[in-house]
């Protein structure tokens, strides 16, 4: 048997699954699919959506746009590794071809 979770990553699994369970109502809600569990289509009142959706948004991360930009030419202020130590941009490239 494996060794007991702490009860900090207890609460957090707790969260995830209450998380999915709200994403799930909330999807069927949406696509008008019958709940499972009793066959009727799934309804949420505005008020319970409005719930949902305030839910979902403290427990899911925000996923809005960002943009990373660097002049041209530079790395952006990133370190790359590499195996082996490159003189040039061109000798790294050459050295580490994209993935195919």
């Amino acid at each position: 048997m494996g060794t007991p979770l702490s009860p900090a990553a207890q609460a957090r699994h707790r969260d995830s699954i209450r998380t999915s369970m709200l994403i799930q109502r909330v999807e069927m809600c949406v696509l008008s699919e019958k709940d499972p569990q009793t066959g009727k289509p799934v309804k949420m009142t505005a008020v319970q959506m409005s719930g949902a959706l305030g839910l979902l948004r403290k427990t899911l991360p925000d996923l809005t746009a960002s943009e990373l930009t660097a002049p041209p030419g530079t790395a952006g202020g990133f370190v790359i590794f590499g195996e082996t130590k490159a003189k040039s941009t061109e000798d790294w490239a050459a050295a580490n071809p994209p993935p195919a």
